[in-house]
């Protein structure tokens, strides 16, 4: 038998009783050693991954016992055949949660948001909302992307032409757009466009459209205001050839067409605010979208946020990595990085972030007061890729009139939230 001898014993008693405390004895042998949390992410633009990088660095010195293994996806969908398969990155960039949190796959933030009393004040609130669901929370945003109309000065000012702003009805958008369509040499060829073809959510919703009810159990796209702005948008290439074709959108690409030049105009997410700033070749700047006459400013604002796997082993240290990423350290990176609006409201209206160029960048901090989410959709993936991006394409390429499209948007995407119920 071993003798202790009093200092011994009451040694060992400590060990003991610490060993008993749940967590307590893992905690020291999990600092002791160094943990790997996975961090996956759909933002892979070379802007993005040196941000990731500097804050991953950051998040490393601070936290020497967590490393974090980096996954940058091509595609998002690679994340549910993941956690389908049991190997769920711990913590994960996403921005549509609904399906999600239907299948019980990520971590209610709720109980360490209340522990480590993070404040939700200091984000704007739409945001927040977007994450969610009954009395929890699923994700903490880090930033949000809302669209404006991007325009090239230089163009403008050879025209002599008045810059766009934030009085510009539709009718100022147009007038613009075929002023600066030209075809330079007299080939036949359009040398420069006007525009390019917008995304229609935000101007279906300036006319007074709705994509769904209240209940999201209807699609309300065949309304007259839904109808009337979708053929307005693809009348700007149908009808007046203001913009590039759908096949020239897609071989060249909206940011090359804009930097090189080739286009007067477009509207642009505030993502794309890093590739923006890296051009030289002319000045650029930002005003807000046109809206039909009469009519209220809208939008939608999409967040973006980071996730706790279920699966994960690790989840007080993907909680840290989350923590640091998504509170001011993380997202003043994020800011000088312009990789969309920061999510937190001290540092979005702060020089980090809004310091030229563009001149009006105040531009989508505005929009996040009149924006909103899209609606919470378990199925939101499958009614923009399978039925409303095919048939827009459609009314795109002048095969179908925007009535017949919208009324087959209708009809599939009914089909789509009866199923969605009936599960």
């Amino acid at each position: 038998m071993i003798k202790l001898n009093r200092c011994g014993l009451f040694i060992f008693l400590i060990a003991v009783v610490l060993m008993s405390i749940p967590g307590c004895g893992s905690r020291n042998k999990e600092t002791a050693e160094t943990i790997t949390i996975t961090y996956a992410t759909i933002e892979s633009l070379p802007t993005q991954r040196k941000f990731i990088e500097e804050i991953i660095g950051e998040f490393e010195k601070e936290y020497p016992h967590i490393k974090i293994k980096m996954e940058y996806l091509l595609n998002p969908e690679k994340v549910l055949v993941e956690i389908a398969g049991g190997v769920a990155p711990d913590v994960f960039y996403w921005c549509d949660l609904a399906y999600l949190v239907k299948k019980e796959s990520i971590e209610d933030l709720m109980p360490w948001i209340i522990r480590d009393k993070i404040d939700l004040e200091e984000y704007f609130s739409a945001t927040i909302e977007t994450f969610k669901y009954g009395g929890g929370i699923y994700a903490i945003p880090i930033h949000f992307g809302v669209n404006a109309l991007i325009y090239n000065k230089d163009i403008f000012k050879k025209a002599q032409s008045a810059y766009p702003n934030e009085n510009w009805t539709w009718d100022d958008f147009l007038i613009a757009a075929r002023n600066l369509t030209q075809d330079s040499d007299g080939d036949g060829r359009i040398d420069q466009y006007g525009a390019l073809i917008p995304l229609f959510y935000n101007w279906i919703l300036m006319n007074d459209g709705k994509f769904f009810n209240e209940e999201v159990t209807k699609c309300l796209l065949d309304s007259p205001e839904a109808v009337s702005a979708i053929q307005f948008v693809a009348d700007l290439n149908i009808k007046y050839k203001v913009s590039p074709t759908l096949g020239q959108w897609r071989a060249q690409g909206q940011l090359p067409l804009f930097q090189t030049g080739r286009i007067a105009m477009t509207e642009m997410g505030a993502f794309m605010l890093g590739e923006l700033s890296k051009i030289t070749n002319f000045e650029w700047d930002v005003s807000p979208l046109p809206i039909p006459r009469g009519k209220q400013r809208r939008g939608i604002i999409v967040a973006g946020g980071l996730c706790i796997s279920k699966q994960s082993i690790h989840k007080e240290e993907a909680w840290e990595f989350l923590k640091f990423y998504c509170g001011k350290k993380g997202i003043s990176i994020l800011a000088k990085a312009r990789n969309c609006v920061p999510a937190i409201k001290s540092i979005a209206n702060s020089p980090i972030f809004l310091n030229p160029p563009p001149n009006h960048m105040g531009v989508f901090l505005e929009a996040a007061d009149y924006s909103v989410p899209f609606p919470k959709m378990e199925r939101w993936g499958d009614f923009l890729n399978k039925i409303y991006f095919p048939e827009i394409d459609e009314v795109l390429l002048g095969n179908k009139t925007a009535e017949e499209v919208a009324k087959s948007i209708v009809r599939e995407t009914d089909k789509l939230l009866t199923l969605e119920r009936g599960k």
